[in-house]
């Protein structure tokens, strides 16, 4: 299974007319990256790659390092896997994709993003241009299932908790919401109490008045 160079330098994005699949023709690593990962045995060396490679600078720090784990453990992976550059250049863009369609709602969508990710697999395990390219044998891409499901997808509602900042905001403008209508119930409890006190207060005078004017 061979990927052609010029594949491998160009992204492409494919709409498959059944699964809805994206192909990747090309990751986010370079060559370079690719070479120097290959290289390297240290695991701060490779956080460093990745890191310039695939992490905006903007990242906040408790992101950046669930981040940095959730790729470098990947890399680790396909060291073991003794996957070549291509391969492992691939899943990490196929992940991070993955990572991404997760974070982009605060609801549960679970099963969306294991369909998401078997078709993604499948579109690299099957020959059929331009839909898919045969990158994974099918036993690469049962180690893959397995390893996504039981790494990313048991830490799913972690990723979900830290990625998606609307579960906050929506929090917040809910508090903000109650707040603000249990101030204004509370303002319109005070004026009725003092309008009754106010009502009341004259109810008595005017007693008051018939009594005195008996007399």
């Amino acid at each position: 299974m061979k990927v052609n160079p010029v594949q491998f330098a160009h992204i492409q994005t494919h709409k498959h007319p059944k699964t809805l699949a994206d192909c990747i023709s090309r990751a986010d690593l370079k060559h370079s990256d690719m070479e120097e990962i290959e290289k390297s045995n240290s695991i701060p060396e490779i956080e460093r790659i990745l890191c310039c490679a695939l992490l905006a600078s903007d990242v906040a720090q408790p992101k950046l390092r669930v981040l940095l784990e959730l790729y470098t453990n990947l890399v680790l992976f396909c060291k073991e896997q003794h996957f070549n550059r291509e391969q492992t250049s691939v899943l990490i863009s196929m992940i991070k994709n993955v990572h991404q369609f997760n974070t982009e709602t605060s609801l549960n969508n679970t099963d969306h993003c294991l369909t998401y990710c078997s078709e993604l697999l499948l579109c690299h395990s099957v020959r059929r241009p331009p839909f898919s390219i045969d990158l994974f044998s099918s036993e690469q891409v049962t180690q893959i299932l397995s390893y996504f499901i039981n790494t990313y997808m048991r830490h799913y509602f972690l990723y979900k908790y830290i990625f998606t900042p609307e579960v906050c905001m929506r929090l917040t403008i809910v508090q903000k919401e109650v707040r603000d209508e249990v101030m204004r119930l509370t303002a319109q409890l005070q004026q009725r109490l003092q309008d009754s006190a106010d009502q009341l207060n004259n109810a008595i005078s005017k007693v008051e008045t018939n009594i005195q004017v008996k007399k």
